[in-house]
């Protein structure tokens, strides 16, 4: 696992020994970076599931201004933690050792608002569902904010457009804009 492109790119990362841990290969992270295009430099990020921390370590190498990394276990945190030091992305970042709720709970309480999120939930859990419909009531996705989930499940996604999808096998990557009625609403173009 590497970082693929950016002021860190080739750096190798450290990956989690814990087979409850997948890691986003570097062909899909490659992929969605090539469709995200460029990161602008005062984007806020969540990398909520974080795991190694490989996407949000992604988003700063490419000139993200911070990044939220989110994770309950503590393996996880560990590992993202080292791979920061290593990337000395340390100051462009927060690491919340908590489960998904109270992290997205803390941002609603703090006002937070991001550019870009990121969701890799354990595949056995139905978390996706759950957390969309909290990012949409309690609106922590900037108006041109962008959400991008990595899943094996067909979900349920309501109150969010669909802007593009792609297959890689069994694995989808979806990138979501809220649905808003107002004719000037932002929408990306891919």
């Amino acid at each position: 696992m590497r970082v693929i492109s950016g002021k860190k790119r080739g750096l190798k990362l450290l990956s989690p020994l814990d087979n409850n841990v997948r890691p986003t290969t570097d062909k899909i992270k490659e992929s969605i970076f090539n469709i995200l295009f460029d990161i602008d430099e005062n984007s806020l990020v969540l990398d909520l599931f974080c795991g190694s921390g490989a996407i949000g370590i992604e988003f700063l190498s490419r000139g993200a201004k911070t990044v939220y990394f989110c994770d309950i276990s503590e393996k996880s945190v560990n590992i993202t933690k080292k791979n920061l030091q290593n990337c000395e992305f340390n100051d462009n970042s927060i690491i919340i050792n908590m489960d998904f709720m109270n992290c997205l709970n803390y941002f609603y309480n703090n006002n937070l608002k991001f550019d870009y999120i990121f969701l890799d939930p354990p595949y056995k859990f139905e978390y996706i569902e759950e957390t969309l419909e909290f990012i949409y009531n309690k609106n922590i996705l900037n108006t041109d904010g962008i959400i991008i989930i990595e899943t094996d499940k067909d979900i349920s996604i309501k109150n969010f457009s669909i802007i593009k999808e792609k297959k890689y096998s069994k694995i989808r990557v979806l990138f979501l804009e809220r649905k808003d009625n107002n004719e000037n609403s932002f929408s990306w173009k891919f």
